[in-house]
């Protein structure tokens, strides 16, 4: 039986492996070109890109806004206020259309300004490219506190896109654009306070230092911490010095500080901080107390090894590269022991061989000598053949050259 031919084989090796990268990593999906994709703009500049107005209690703002269809065809979008708040890692953030009023005294207390916030409509149906200028409403109460107070306006399709490829994903469009009253009056600039630490444990990897953080003023602010944690001999084990997001007036959040390279073991340690506004800094020292289940971590130098529930395609995709290259090796090997002529393989030690004039005779192997230069590769029987050669006195593999 004649042998397959190498390149063949390679070929079909490669479709192979071409196969397996494809059914094993899919590239990322991504929403359709032609989706309905909404922008908002102001009605003129504002300093800060954001639609900001001075007011008093009691006042009424009118202004508008422009809604454009920034896709390739024709689609709908809703309009809505909603409050601003603080996130759970500091900056502001805009609650979405199912809660759009948590602040509050019935929500959290942040001096959000969405029910202030009345739009002319709650719906647009736009062409491709086509505008669309809303009216929009700002009504001050006349009980509100002075300071800044936060709200947004957003657009959004109603109908969340599904994008293409294998793995397709629900996508919601949504544009916002925050909304910041100053309600004149004496502010309060630095009311801060803070907590007690407390540890948690992370996908049972690391540990999250939590603290408790509460700011009272009623300004935006981005405030400074510079944290020490110290065990019982007061030794410093994690520090931090940073200047934080914004936080809304009157935030109170749990801010967590992941202990990446840091192992807190079961005992009493003590927290140093300074927090606050920039130049009205408080000084806090707050005692705490972790237990065995909260320091139940490996240690940071182990956090690297994959964990133990990890999926059999994460693996695959993982293992995908070390195939690869153990494929591609053995085809290398495979080619050097094949015959030039015959495709058969062979093994054994190489001969020189004085005269080559009859192997460049051969199509075959006047192929191979094009393609590797002065060398090719023959079986016995191949070799005999060409040259001769006693076949008894022949080793298995044998090396043609020039002279």
């Amino acid at each position: 039986m004649v042998a397959r031919h190498p390149h063949a084989l390679r070929a079909a090796a490669l479709a192979l492996l071409a196969t397996l990268l494809a059914v094993t990593v899919p590239l990322p999906a991504r929403a359709a070109d032609s989706d309905a994709v909404p922008i908002l703009r102001t009605s003129h500049p504002f300093p800060h890109g954001y639609m900001e107005y001075d007011a008093s209690a009691g006042q009424t703002i009118t202004d508008f806004f422009t809604v454009v269809n920034g896709g390739q065809v024709a689609g709908s979008f809703i309009l809505f206020a909603a409050d601003g708040l603080t996130s759970q890692v500091t900056g502001v953030v805009y609650a979405n259309p199912a809660n759009p009023f948590p602040d509050g005294p019935s929500g959290n207390g942040e001096y959000g300004a969405g029910t202030w916030i009345t739009l002319g409509q709650s719906s647009v149906q736009l062409a491709s490219a086509a505008s669309s200028v809303v009216s929009l409403t700002v009504k001050v109460p006349a009980t509100a506190a002075p300071g800044d107070w936060v709200g947004s306006v957003s657009a959004m399709n109603p109908v969340p896109q599904h994008s293409g490829g294998q793995f397709g994903f629900n996508v919601t469009t949504r544009v916002t654009i925050a909304v910041v009253v100053h309600v004149a009056g004496p502010l309060n600039l630095d009311a801060v306070s803070l907590g007690t630490p407390y540890i948690t444990v992370e996908n049972h990897t690391r540990q999250i230092l939590n603290i408790p953080l509460q700011y009272m003023g009623d300004v935006l602010v981005k405030p400074f911490v510079d944290l020490k944690l110290l065990d019982a001999r007061k030794r410093v084990l994690f520090s931090i010095d940073r200047q934080l997001d914004t936080f809304v007036p009157h935030t109170t959040l749990i801010y967590p500080v992941p202990l990446d390279n840091t192992r807190v073991g079961p005992g009493n340690y003590q927290v140093v901080i300074d927090f606050g506004p920039t130049g009205a800094e408080q000084h806090f020292v707050r005692n705490f107390t972790v237990t065995t289940g909260q320091a139940n971590v490996p240690p940071p130098s182990q956090r690297g090894r994959p964990p133990a529930g990890l999926s059999p395609l994460l693996w695959l995709i993982a293992l995908v590269p070390l195939l690869a290259l153990i494929l591609i090796l053995l085809l290398l090997a495979r080619r050097r022991r094949r015959c030039a002529h015959c495709g058969r393989q062979w093994s054994g030690r190489r001969v020189s061989v004085a005269e080559v004039e009859e192997v460049r005779s051969c199509v075959r192997c006047k192929g191979s000598l094009s393609r590797f230069g002065s060398r090719v590769r023959l079986c016995p029987d191949c070799f005999a053949g060409h040259r001769g050669w006693d076949r008894s006195a022949a080793h298995v593999k044998v090396h043609a050259a020039h002279r």
